[in-house]
């Protein structure tokens, strides 16, 4: 029944873009709360939940560094996942699924359920949004289409 959390901790790592922080080499929590404003302890604890799920590795003085699977995690590279945690994490996705047995019964989607109209429409009624998902969509289509 906790099969949410570790799709959680993905987006949450993603958004904030930790992998990011970490490419330049191993940084320990104390190191990366500052700068990236977070709570050093609850942070500490996050890194040490993706080392648990292999996507970072701790090294002496609790530093963390990603492992190749974490490097997936990192923006602007061909074979990133950040932007598709970041778009099926995000509050429309998640709020969309809810309804998945409604759609199951009618044939629509969630997102219409929940949001009253379509993805794309949701996004096209959201600017702000759209450019982020947009890029996102791009991503995972990528993905998807490579063998």
């Amino acid at each position: 029944m906790g099969s949410f959390v570790v799709p959680q901790v993905l987006y949450v790592a993603a958004e904030l873009g930790l992998a990011d922080e970490l490419q330049s080499g191993p940084k320990s929590a104390a190191e990366l709360a500052g700068p990236m404003k977070l709570h050093s302890p609850s942070l500490h604890r996050l890194m040490r939940t993706l080392a648990s799920l292999g996507i970072l590795a701790e090294r002496e003085a609790q530093r963390f560094e990603l492992t190749p699977l974490g490097e997936a995690l990192k923006s602007g590279t061909s074979n990133s996942a950040r932007s598709t945690l970041r778009a099926f994490g995000s509050l429309h996705f998640r709020r969309a699924w809810d309804h998945f047995k409604y759609s199951l019964q009618t044939g629509k989607t969630g997102m219409e359920k929940e949001w009253g109209v379509p993805l794309f429409d949701y996004l096209a009624e959201r600017p702000e949004e759209a450019p982020f998902s947009a890029r996102q969509w791009l991503a995972f289509t990528a993905m998807r289409l490579e063998p």
